[in-house]
């Protein structure tokens, strides 16, 4: 089984499952997957199940499909690809550990449900053509008198109640991954099966442990740390019990609970929401009805939705888990590589707001005559330039784990050694400098064979402590360094000429037998009292 998390831009993404049957993609309405994108074609590119594997195709796309950043007719998708169509991007998730099991269990638990249900089909027709005997008196005559009992009418109700309730829980285990509209799906649907007034749902938090009312029906106050209701239903979700309280009057553990004589509760269930040996948290039912009590029969129904219903929880969560890394992954992969997004990813707190001192080098670029090139271009042209050069940037950036700080204007601002703590991080952003230099030989001679404009860049690099973290809010973090190396790198790529490399002398010392370089000597900078030893960098040696 598997998923892609769809994303455009600062649209929230969503989830689609993919099964074995073909998922068409375009802008065209009678696609499976519609993307409303206009760089979309209307039919542009399917995924097939093929041999364990889901394999993309693409459709003879006007814009062509991406995997990775590559142009493909046909690809073999693996765990975490990124397919690019127009605006959009798609990533697959292919479901493993836990998550797998969960899963397959889903499946394999709708598949006892849907042979159940078959079962009880098959008798409900078969008992339905003898109801339709009453229309026909000579046939009635000649049926026999035991057909029509009242404990077959009961046996046919039951079936009924149990293949209703089983039937809706099934629905929910592939129904949509909103996690609050399932859960409120799944309470109501044990009020009516169960003929309950009131009820419901306790989930266990993944971060503290703790037991948190997430959806809940006509309870009130009755929901309040230490009421009967949350007893009963936290003995369900602490210890895995069932719990039944045919009488709460009558009931030794409740009778003199002032709630309960408050509430009018005449009777009650608490089951588990447990998928294998996990339990999820529990649900509660309760009657005031003197008349209406459960009974274990009305439990072992409870327990056998509540079963359903816990898968159908579990995939939803998964999802949102899923959707949630994603988000934060299309995030930091804007200013971080791929292997550094990934070690964030597996570090707990490392992607908070707030900053921590730390060892880093940072590194500033900036395009030389600019502002005069800009002039004789058009808007259009300006952008389509500098994103082609950013590109080429940010890919010799990542390349050696350096984080992207931003673009201001024409600036590129790199910084090493954080957020995910590393030794080496001057040699890395002075390899950079290098590259980038490199790099932009290679530009110049194409845009010159083109006959466009071409420019030079100079760079500056400074190594110390800084103040380095995530500033924004919760939902929208940047990851920025603060402090006085930021300062005399940005001072230094200023002072550097065309196509030069300057360091401090942090940095000098710190790559000194990697890199050749010669001293310039001791500079002023702007904003600084005492000079600044200067290096200019020559090469790798």
């Amino acid at each position: 089984m598997a998923r892609l998390i769809v994303s455009c831009g600062d649209r929230d993404p969503y989830d689609v499952t993919l099964t074995h049957d073909v998922l068409t993609i375009g802008r065209g309405e009678k696609n499976r997957l519609v993307l409303d994108d206009e760089f979309a074609s209307r039919e542009h590119a399917e995924v097939r199940f093929d041999g364990g594997k889901y394999v993309l195709r693409d459709l003879a796309s006007t814009n062509g499909t991406r995997v990775n950043g590559e142009l493909v007719p046909e690809k073999e998708l693996a765990e975490g690809d990124r397919i690019t169509i127009g605006r959009h991007d798609l990533v697959i998730r292919y479901i493993q550990g836990e998550p797998a099991q969960a899963s397959a269990q889903a499946g394999a638990t709708t598949s006892d449900v849907q042979a159940d249900v078959q079962r009880i089909k098959e008798y409900m027709d078969s008992v339905g053509e003898k109801l339709s005997l009453m229309t026909d008196a000579e046939r009635l005559r000649d049926s026999t008198p035991t057909e029509l009992t009242d404990q077959n009418m009961v046996t046919i109700s039951k079936a009924y109640r149990r293949l209703e309730a089983l039937y809706e829980a099934a629905r929910l285990v592939v129904s949509q991954f909103d996690l609050k509209k399932r859960l409120e799906r799944i309470l109501d649907g044990a009020i009516r099966v169960t003929g309950a007034d009131r009820g419901f749902i306790l989930l266990v938090d993944a971060i503290d442990g703790r037991l948190r009312t997430e959806v809940a029906r006509e309870m009130g106050s009755d929901v309040a740390k230490g009421s009967p209701s949350i007893s009963i239903a936290s003995r369900s979700a602490i210890h895995g019990e069932l719990v039944l309280v045919e009488d709460a009057l009558q009931d030794p553990r409740f009778s003199t609970r002032h709630s309960v004589i408050l509430g009018q509760i005449r009777s009650a269930m608490s089951v588990p929401l447990k998928v294998e040996h996990r339990v999820l948290g529990s649900i509660y039912v309760d009657s005031r009805n003197e008349h209406h009590r459960f009974t274990e029969e009305d439990l072992e129904l409870f327990e056998a939705v509540a079963s359903q219903s816990a898968i159908a929880i579990e995939n939803a969560q998964l999802t949102e888990r899923m959707i949630e890394e994603e988000r934060r992954r299309a995030n930091l992969e804007r200013f971080l590589s791929p292997r550094v997004v990934d070690q964030v990813l597996r570090s707990p707190g490392v992607i908070e707001l707030g900053g921590t001192k730390q060892e880093v080098t940072a590194l500033f670029s900036d395009i030389r005559g600019f502002t005069g090139l800009a002039e004789k271009m058009s808007p259009a042209d300006v952008v389509s330039f500098l994103n082609e050069y950013f590109t080429e940037m940010a890919e010799v950036i990542f390349r050696h784990d350096g984080t992207l700080d931003k673009y201001v204007g024409d600036e590129i601002m790199a910084v090493f050694g954080t957020p995910v703590s590393a030794p080496g991080h001057s040699l890395r952003a002075v390899t950079v400098a290098v590259e980038m230099q490199q790099g932009l030989c290679s530009m110049r001679e194409m845009w010159l064979n083109a006959n466009r404009a071409v420019f030079q860049i100079g760079i500056g690099i400074a190594a110390g402590t800084a103040i380095a973290g995530y500033v924004g809010s919760p939902k929208r973090m940047e990851f920025t360094a603060i402090g006085d190396i930021v300062n005399i790198g940005r001072r230094l790529c200023a002072r550097a000429e065309p196509g030069q490399i300057l360091v401090c002398e942090n940095v000098a010392g710190a790559v000194s037998e990697q890199v050749a370089m010669r001293p310039l000597g001791p500079m002023v900078l702007k904003g600084k009292e005492k000079p600044v030893s200067v290096y200019e960098v020559l090469g790798l040696k």
